[in-house]
């Protein structure tokens, strides 16, 4: 049975690791306003619905981008492992040991992957590497404030989503993740919280399993805003929407209600979404859902016949006060 010292070393140091979370600077928009890249149907389902969707991270292109957070965080392991070499204990060497197992093994990660839903926002309404991904039949850049985060949540219950702008430097990357590794490390390096943790059972709130279920979630937070540098003219912002164990919402039966996945095809692929929300409630009428300011139609579709067509969509679906403008990029795609 454990003493009320070494209970009171495990709480401070588990709360020490919540802390870290706590004080991380999240990023603001600089211009209150972000931009969301979508197709003529992805359009028509957002006004209709007033939400938005998160997709699947693994299913889609970012998975890779997933994968390649991982390898950033295999890349600054091992100097976490030489600088601590000779002066370590027991549990900070578990920890960096199960990390790299955890992140190296692509069985492992579906086990958090596979929860990560991810709605993808741009700094730029008009910009040309967009509209070759969503343009070629149409697209739509629209536009939502964005101050501090858009006015969105998970419908899921058990789920939360943060906003994070997305790095695209390598070296940014590795050594952001030293940092926080570095903290964590900190708070969890005296041989007596080594020792303390060891002497925990099966059925103790402060086992290692739970020290590091928190230190996992926070390198997941780090990665999910990470992006190889060869996509970094899409300027991109993320909406991440998954279930933490830092951050939690409101309400959280233990699991008992359903979580509410949805279900798209794209690619041949079938692609799990949740809904994003917006977080006052039922819609005052004429109000846009979730603060949509503007819609800009793409380069190929004509701006007449698009403007057009946008008005009677948005006036039968009583939004008002959406700046409606077509895209000047003279190229066809």
């Amino acid at each position: 049975m454990e003493s009320s010292a070494e209970n009171n070393l495990l709480n401070e140091a588990y709360n020490s690791l919540l802390r870290i979370n706590l004080e991380i600077i999240r990023p603001t928009v600089p211009d209150g306003r972000l931009y969301h890249y979508t197709s003529a149907e992805g359009l028509r389902g957002i006004v209709e619905s007033k939400c938005l969707h998160a997709s699947l991270a693994y299913l889609l292109n970012d998975s890779s981008e997933v994968l390649y957070g991982c390898d950033i965080v295999l890349s600054a392991i091992p100097q976490l492992k030489d600088a601590y070499s000779g002066r370590t204990t027991t549990l900070v060497s578990r920890v960096l040991d199960d990390l790299n197992a955890s992140f190296s093994f692509e069985s492992n990660r579906p086990t958090w992957t596979h929860s990560i839903f991810v709605a993808c926002f741009c700094a730029s309404d008009n910009l040309l590497s967009q509209w070759r991904a969503y343009g070629q039949q149409g697209g739509y850049s629209l536009g939502i404030a964005a101050s501090p985060s858009p006015n969105l949540q998970p419908e899921p219950k058990t789920f939360t989503a943060r906003l994070i702008r997305v790095e695209y430097n390598r070296q940014t990357q590795i050594q952001s993740c030293l940092q926080l590794l570095r903290d964590i490390l900190s708070k969890i390096s005296s041989e007596d919280l080594a020792i303390a943790v060891a002497n925990q059972s099966q059925y103790s709130f402060h086992k290692y399993e739970k020290f590091y279920t928190v230190i996992q979630d926070l390198l997941i937070e780090k990665i999910v805003g990470f992006k190889n540098p060869a996509f970094a003219e899409e300027r991109e912002w993320r909406l991440v929407a998954r279930q933490r164990e830092l951050m939690k919402q409101g309400i959280d039966d233990g699991g008992k209600s359903p979580t509410e996945v949805y279900f798209r095809t794209s690619r041949g692929l079938v692609i799990p979404y949740i809904k994003l929300v917006p977080r006052q409630g039922p819609q005052i009428p004429g109000q846009a859902p979730f603060l949509l300011s503007s819609i800009r139609f793409g380069p190929t579709l004509n701006r007449s016949k698009g403007e057009a067509s946008l008005r009677m969509m948005l006036e039968m679906n009583d939004i008002k006060n959406v700046v409606i403008d077509g895209s000047d990029i003279p190229v066809l795609l």
